[in-house]
């Protein structure tokens, strides 16, 4: 539960945001090079991280996924402008995950 309110908090922050929709599982999320490395038109294949929040959502006790559920939210809401260019990019992966 700490941890889903800390990444809430560091979520805020536009280029941790991006840096959780556009990591497609085959690099570390770690230094700045992922940033410059960000492509928003190439689709993700539904290996990074933000795709690993449906799992996280339905498994586990109600707390867990209350809080998964949260961040994800949080996630979507808060920086519209990347967002909007990510599900627009992923559209279909996006939908089939729903």
């Amino acid at each position: 539960m700490a941890a889903g309110t800390i990444l809430r908090e560091a979520l805020k922050n536009e280029a941790a945001a991006a840096l959780i929709l556009y990591n497609d599982g085959k690099e570390e999320i770690a230094g700045s090079k992922i940033l410059t490395n960000i492509k928003p038109e190439v689709k993700q294949n539904g290996d990074g991280v933000f795709w690993k929040f449906f799992n996280w959502i339905d498994q586990g006790s109600f707390e867990v996924g209350a809080d998964a559920f949260n961040t994800f939210r949080e996630l979507l809401t808060k920086h519209k402008q990347i967002v909007a260019q990510y599900l627009a990019t992923n559209f279909d992966l996006f939908f089939r995950q729903i």
